[in-house]
């Protein structure tokens, strides 16, 4: 199964951001025990963060990034790219 890296940067304030930390963090948690969620990391700056899905295609690693809370509300945009494990 391809791996994609998603790249996920903040668009409004911390204070706005903050509303969604938990529903992003049970997305993720959620992803993580199917098997989708390979590793999670969060940018110590507090700007954003990325992490490494496993999906089928990149519709469907889309569609996973879209549920997160912090995607489907604006309150980061991302980019994902198709990725390969080479160690």
């Amino acid at each position: 199964m391809p791996s994609y890296l998603v790249l996920s940067k903040l668009v409004v304030t911390p204070e706005e951001a903050v509303k969604h930390r938990e529903g992003h963090v049970t997305h993720l948690a959620s992803l993580k025990k199917q098997g989708r969620l390979e590793a999670g990391y969060r940018y110590t700056n507090g700007t954003g963060g990325f992490y490494i899905l496993n999906a089928s295609s990149m519709e469907e690693a889309k569609k996973l990034a879209d549920g997160d809370p912090y995607h489907s509300s604006k309150a980061r945009e991302y980019i994902i790219t198709e990725a390969e494990k080479r160690l």
